[in-house]
C-alpha cells in the first residue's frame, strides 16, 4: 500500500482526512446513520461487541487490531458521507472476523444445551425471514399500496389497525429503510435479494414508459431535483446516441442532442421537504426556459411526493405516473 501511494504521489492523511470536503455543507450526515445500521444489521450489533470481549480476554491484541483499525479508519473517513451501505462493504472481513469469534463463543455455551441450542437459532431464522412493516405518519407516500417501500416478497399473515403505526408482521421482505442510494431491509433480510431485483424492475419499467411518453417530443426541457435524477432518465438518451455537453452560458444546466433533436437538463439539488425550494428552482429555470414547457423526471418516491404536494397547490400538473409539467 505504503508503494502505492508513492507511485500514485498521494498522500494517504489527506485521503482520509479530505474525503468530507466532498460534502462540506454535512447535508449527507443525516443518513450516515441509516447506513451504519443496515450494513451491520440488528445480528452484528450484537456480535462485534461480544467477539472483541472474546478476543480481549483471550489477549488476541493482533487479530483485535488487525480488524479494528480499518473498521474505525473507514468510519471516520465516511463521518458525514457514508450515505449508504455500499460504502461499508469494504468491511465486511474485519466485521466477519470479529463476529465469527462471537459465534464461536455462544456455540460453546450452547453445546449439549438442545433448548438453548434450538432457541438461539430460531431466533436468527425468524430474523432472517420474518418481515416486520410499519406505516409512518410522516412519510404518507411510503405508506400507499404502489410505493417502492411496499415492494419485495412479503406474505402478511396479521395486522394491527389499533394505532397510526399499522404494524404487520409477515415472511418476506421487512420493513424497508431509505439510505440516501436504496432502501434496505430492517428485518426479513434473506429476501433482500429478491426484493432489489423487484425493486430494479419496476423501476426500469417506468423509466421505459416516461422515454415512450417523450419520445413523442422533438425538443423539451427537463428539471432534475436531486443527484439521482440527473441520471435517471438521460442515460437512456445517452444510450440511444445522444451527446452530452455543459451550457457555459447557464448554471448547473445540460444539453444532450441528437440530429436535430434537443433537450435541455438543468440540475438543482431540493432537500426532502422543501416545497419553498422547488418553487423557487421553478421559477428560476422558468426564466431561463422562457417560458418553455419544463417536465420533471424524478427517481426518488421523496421528490414525487413533493411534486405530488405542488400538483395540489396548482403549481404542477400531474401528467403519468413520476412525470409532471410545470405550467
Amino acid at each position: 500500500m505504503t508503494i502505492g501511494y508513492w507511485g500514485l504521489r498521494a498522500n494517504p492523511l489527506t485521503a482520509l482526512t479530505g474525503y468530507n470536503g466532498m460534502n462540506e455543507t454535512h447535508s449527507f450526515a443525516s443518513q450516515v446513520k441509516f447506513a451504519v445500521f443496515t450494513f451491520y444489521t440488528i445480528l452484528n450489533f450484537v456480535f462485534v461487541p461480544m467477539g472483541l470481549v472474546v478476543l480481549f480476554r483471550e489477549k488476541k491484541f493482533g487479530i483485535m487490531g488487525i480488524a479494528l483499525i480499518p473498521i474505525i479508519l473507514i468510519h471516520f473517513m465516511f463521518r458525514y458521507t457514508g450515505c449508504a451501505p455500499k460504502h461499508y462493504l469494504y468491511l465486511i472481513p474485519f466485521v466477519s472476523l470479529i463476529s465469527v469469534y462471537a459465534m464461536r463463543w455462544i456455540y460453546e455455551r450452547v453445546k449439549g444445551k438442545p433448548v438453548l441450542k434450538y432457541g438461539i437459532v430460531s431466533i436468527v431464522v425468524l430474523f432472517l425471514c420474518l418481515g416486520i412493516r410499519i406505516d409512518f405518519p410522516d412519510s404518507p407516500w411510503r405508506n400507499v399500496l404502489d410505493s417502492d417501500a411496499k415492494l419485495g416478497p412479503y406474505v402478511q399473515f396479521c395486522r394491527e389497525n389499533y394505532t397510526k403505526y399499522h404494524v404487520s408482521i409477515g415472511v418476506g421482505a421487512g420493513q424497508l429503510i431509505p439510505t440516501l442510494d436504496e432502501y434496505m431491509l430492517l428485518s426479513g433480510n434473506l429476501f433482500y435479494p429478491f426484493y432489489i431485483h423487484e425493486y430494479k424492475t419496476v423501476k426500469e419499467g417506468k423509466r421505459i414508459a416516461v422515454k415512450k411518453w417523450f419520445d413523442e417530443k422533438k425538443d423539451y426541457n427537463l428539471l432534475a431535483c436531486s443527484w439521482e435524477d440527473i441520471f435517471y432518465f438521460p442515460n437512456l438518451l445517452l444510450e440511444e446516441g445522444y451527446e452530452f455537453r455543459e451550457l457555459p452560458c447557464e448554471n448547473f444546466t445540460y444539453e444532450l442532442l441528437k440530429g436535430d433533436r434537443r433537450v435541455t437538463l438543468y440540475t438543482r439539488e431540493i432537500p426532502k421537504g422543501d416545497i419553498q425550494g422547488m418553487v423557487q428552482a421553478i421559477d428560476e429555470v422558468n426564466e431561463y426556459s422562457k417560458g418553455e414547457d419544463l417536465y420533471i423526471v424524478s427517481a426518488l418516491e421523496n421528490q414525487d411526493y413533493l411534486l405530488n404536494k405542488l400538483s395540489v397547490s396548482g403549481k404542477v400538473r400531474k401528467q403519468m405516473d413520476r412525470l409532471y409539467k410545470v405550467n
